[in-house]
């Protein structure tokens, strides 16, 4: 008898949980939805204040956050925009996917200006999170090809990890794109001290020294970079050399 019980109890507490998920499900999409109509129509006020009920309710999404900052924003209150990464955070939602979202929508909006603006406001008021905001704002540069950007937070990263390839080849990449050779080649070497085996930086120098038509220079690192991966590019240009 208390088996049968406690079986129709525990059938009882399902449909109850499930009941109160569908009820969560609907009201989410609903107060999404409207958030998107308003943001259709530009009414960023009006968006706001339901991104406000909605993360109240349901303050577990990366996606909703970044577009909540991004029309709040809009709105002219970057200040509560700001604040909303604290409540993110609070809730355990990654700040780098906030930040994805944010330049997902401003992009798709029509105002790219804002993500970095956000970015920049965050770092401002949350400090422990510099690393974090400093990353996403490297990613960012790098796909606007800003070559002195680019070389600001690639040496921002490489204080706190001094011998990574991955932030050095960044960095050397937007050396390059401002014209600083020099300093680019430097970078370079130095990740072959790091890691004399690193073929894409091989092949960078190599294919520097042909580009400005030191054939000579390039010939060593062309030899290494055939040792390593021979390709039948490499191999042309040591024939070139014979």
């Amino acid at each position: 008898m208390m088996k049968k019980i406690l079986s129709l109890l525990l059938v009882a507490i399902a449909i109850t949980t499930k009941a109160s998920t569908s009820a969560d499900s609907a009201q989410y999409q609903v107060l999404s939805q409207k958030a998107d109509m308003y943001v259709s129509n530009d009414q960023w006020s009006n968006a706001t204040a339901i991104y406000i009920t909605l993360l109240e309710k349901f303050p577990k999404l990366a996606s909703d956050y970044g577009k909540a900052m991004t029309v709040m924003t809009l709105a002219g209150d970057t200040t509560m925009a700001v604040g909303y990464l604290e409540h993110a955070t609070r809730n355990l939602v990654s700040p780098e996917a906030v930040f994805e979202s944010i330049r997902g929508n401003s992009f798709s909006l029509g105002y790219p200006d804002i993500y970095q603006t956000l970015l920049y406001r965050c770092r401002e008021a949350y400090p422990w999170l510099a690393r974090i905001v400093d990353r996403s704002l490297l990613s960012y540069y790098i796909f606007r090809n800003n070559g002195p950007l680019i070389v600001q937070f690639a040496r921002a990263m490489l204080d706190g990890l001094p011998s990574s390839i991955h932030y050095n080849r960044i960095l050397a990449n937007g050396l390059m794109l401002c014209g600083d050779t020099s300093a680019a080649i430097e970078t370079w070497k130095k990740i072959l001290v790091i890691d004399p085996q690193n073929y894409a930086t091989i092949l960078d120098l190599a294919n520097y020294y042909l580009s400005v038509g030191n054939l000579d220079a390039s010939l060593p690192y062309f030899r290494q970079a055939y040792d390593i991966y021979p390709t039948p590019y490499v191999a042309k240009i040591l024939n070139r050399g014979k």
